[in-house]
């Protein structure tokens, strides 16, 4: 297994958290290798870290100490294997998969909004939401994908079609089932040309498509830089009214850190407070995002927020604390996986006993030592308790 040893600390796209600097990281460009540097940590009981593009705000993407971090950038193949749909490595970004199928006269259905940040297997462990109103239509990210393949922590590789009960846990679970290797997605025609032309058995490495370097982010640019924070909530459409009520009384009570910025919601001080999507329910919601089977709703508050990478943060972490407690109070659902508010929550007490059960069962099937991604939901020290 080639690997290098790194001393300088990696941060993530919020620069509130940074790695060790004790770690190592490595590139597999082959299911095979991941396959290897699995098999070879489960049997020395080291630990993995996965980063894709590290396009998140609560660190789950960065190393502690002695662990391996595996970036998946080399792991951005291709395949044409049939009608409507393309198998892509987790590595390659969704915005170059979809500029990559729109040149044959296909599109995604969902990709993300705002800069071509994520990954795919990034955006399948944060949940993922189309941009605009692309999931109004079509759903979230997991109503347009066919399979999703991965290597377990033992180093077993399994492929999970979308009517197995497992699929639906793979979404928005921060890789802790394994290390996500591809996944096959269900394309749209763009014309009535694209099926009789689908390129069946073309295959090869995505472009580089996009300009943006989401590695850009992978250290501070400044002593002090300003980032755009989003507080997201999940909520039911009855529960519309009240969810704007309680983001305008959290704005106001924090303008002084969060100022206005947004489209959508009341108007204070002359602006838009917040943001809004609409969620279509096709055949399910992933239970780690949106527990319901029906329709749902994102929205939120954003800003810009300045940060200081070695002095206090103090008031963005009391601005989280308020915003979790916000939706606590409300039973409004939170977007952790993405946002930096996942850092701070009680997993076991937000998700439910039963859900979190469910989930737990399943970490210890697939990763029975707890060597992926260890304490982004399980705590640590439980682990470590268990293994002694």
């Amino acid at each position: 297994m080639s690997e290098t040893n790194n001393v300088k600390p990696l941060y993530d796209y919020g620069k509130l958290y940074s790695s060790h600097v004790d770690y190592s990281d490595c590139y597999p460009s082959t299911s095979e290798k991941v396959i290897e540097i699995v098999k070879e940590c489960y049997k020395n009981k080291r630990r993995i870290r996965i980063r894709g593009s590290g396009h998140t705000f609560n660190g789950c993407t960065l190393p502690t100490k002695d662990e391996l971090l595996v970036r998946t950038d080399n792991l951005n193949w291709f395949r044409y294997e049939g009608d409507s749909s393309i198998t892509v490595g987790a590595g390659a970004l969704v915005w170059d998969i979809r500029d990559l199928v729109e040149e044959s006269g296909f599109q995604m259905p969902v990709y993300n909004g705002g800069w071509a940040g994520p990954t795919l297997g990034g955006y399948i462990n944060a949940g993922g939401f189309g941009k605009g109103s692309l999931s109004e239509t079509a759903g979230g990210l997991w109503e347009n994908i066919i399979s999703i393949t991965f290597v377990d922590g033992t180093g077993e590789i399994h492929t999970i079609q979308r009517d197995d009960k497992i699929f639906q846990w793979l979404f928005s679970s921060y890789g802790q089932l394994g290390i996500i290797i591809e996944a096959k997605l269900k394309l749209a025609p763009t014309n009535p040309l694209s099926l009789m032309l689908y390129p069946k058995d073309f295959k090869g490495r995505v472009p580089k498509i996009q300009i943006d370097d989401p590695k850009d982010n992978d250290f501070p640019q400044s002593e002090r830089e300003k980032i755009l924070f989003w507080f997201s909530l999940l909520i039911s459409k009855d529960q519309e009214k009240d969810a704007w009520q309680a983001m305008l009384d959290f704005t106001i009570r924090n303008q002084q850190i969060i100022p206005n910025g947004g489209w959508a919601g009341p108007v204070s001080k002359g602006q838009h407070i917040g943001y809004r999507y609409d969620i279509k329910f096709h055949t399910f919601n992933p239970p780690l995002l949106f527990p319901k089977n029906n329709d749902f709703i994102v929205m939120g508050v954003m800003s810009f927020i300045e940060i200081d990478h070695q002095d206090d943060n103090s008031d963005i972490l009391k601005l989280e604390a308020d915003f979790i407690a916000l939706a606590k109070k409300n039973n409004f659902k939170l977007y952790l996986q993405a946002e930096n508010i996942g850092r701070n929550i009680d997993y076991q007490e937000y998700y439910g006993k039963t859900v979190y059960q469910y989930f737990k069962d399943l970490k210890e099937r697939f990763d029975p030592l707890h060597l992926i991604n260890a304490g982004n939901i399980f705590p640590i020290e439980d682990v470590d308790a268990d293994e002694s």
